[in-house]
């Protein structure tokens, strides 16, 4: 019912799957039926089962499709492209991986590499859960539509790190080579063996150190001033007005 959101999706697409071919070489090899819903009822109707309050899209690959709230009942800050960036990404890997599945911290952390969305939000659970020792074990972001908005929050932030890790320590060949691996039915432990030398525990373990080395309380507070910084300049704008 809206133009502007097909003309949006129309002009977007084509940049997602220059991304992809460059990460992976290849992109989705189908054209994919994409919904676009106005209200929450539609929305929770068209994907048919229960959903996280917080989610705002959803990929469905054996139906070939994806289904967005609209940014306009969204209230997640994330615009109509990263959204249809990300659950393009989501059935473009599930192309790639056949009748099995990647784990899902690779499934979500490929989908946000893609669409590029990353922000000062993310940054800032990243430092917390440095400093806080909240870093989840990669095996349990499975379960992630069970967790809490919070939780949820770090656990794909988290995701994003691991893949761009994977991607900037072990090169792109090694992330393809990894997907290649899992479509022949091979378990995660096997897959991150063959591209990157380690079982998915030794990964975590390098992942993690990474991760403490790049987050600390330093990141933290400065992320934490950022964040005054916003607030009080809201007062302005707001007195301003």
């Amino acid at each position: 019912d809206r133009p502007d959101w097909v003309s949006q999706a129309d002009s977007l697409l084509p940049q997602v799957c220059t991304r992809l071919r460059d990460l992976l070489g290849d992109t989705l090899r189908y054209i994919p039926d994409i919904y676009i819903e106005e209200t929450t009822e539609s929305f929770e109707a068209r994907i048919g089962g229960q959903f996280p309050d917080w989610g705002a899209a959803a990929a469905i690959p054996l139906r070939k499709m994806m289904i967005l709230k609209s940014p306009d009942i969204s209230h997640l800050e994330k615009s109509l492209g990263e959204l249809l960036a990300h659950e393009y990404a989501h059935l473009a890997v599930a192309d790639r991986c056949g009748l099995y599945s990647p784990p899902r911290w690779f499934d979500e952390g490929m989908a946000m590499l893609v669409s590029s969305e990353w922000s000062w939000n993310d940054n800032l659970a990243m430092s917390k859960a440095a400093v806080f020792g909240d870093f989840i074990p990669l095996a349990e972001i499975d379960d992630v539509n069970r967790f809490g908005e919070s939780r949820a929050h770090v656990a794909y932030a988290q995701s994003y790190r691991a893949v761009e890790f994977l991607v900037r320590q072990y090169g792109k060949d090694a992330l393809s080579l990894f997907l290649r691996t899992i479509a022949l039915g091979q378990s995660t432990d096997s897959a991150l063996t063959a591209s990157v030398g380690s079982t998915e525990a030794g990964f975590q373990a390098e992942l993690f150190d990474h991760l403490h080395t790049t987050y600390n309380i330093t990141t933290l507070f400065m992320d934490t001033i950022w964040l005054w910084l916003f607030l009080a300049a809201l007062v302005v704008v707001g007195f301003i007005v």
